[in-house]
């Protein structure tokens, strides 16, 4: 996975973050989302597309921007994963 970084736009600096998503797998959605976020502009693009069939709801980051942690539901039992977020 992909973290934001700070881009040089003609005149002004952007601000872009890296927005996580988790997602119910029930329907259509494929698990996890990446997304850049454009702050100043108000745009939010997608990234890439991590799939999990288990259900992946509630996301959180480590202090040094390295790893995510997804606490999962596949089926009735709970389960967490730990993903590498590349600089």
């Amino acid at each position: 996975m992909k973290r934001g970084k700070t881009m040089a736009n003609t005149n002004d600096e952007v601000s872009t973050y890296t927005v996580f998503v988790g997602t119910s797998t029930e329907g259509a959605s494929e698990g996890l989302y990446s997304l850049r976020l454009e702050a100043g502009l108000g745009r939010l693009s997608l990234l890439e597309t991590i799939p999990s069939k288990d259900n992946p709801t509630f996301l959180a980051v480590d202090q040094e921007c390295r790893r995510l942690y997804s606490a999962d539901r596949p089926g009735r039992d709970g389960l967490v994963k730990a993903w590498s977020i590349d600089p």
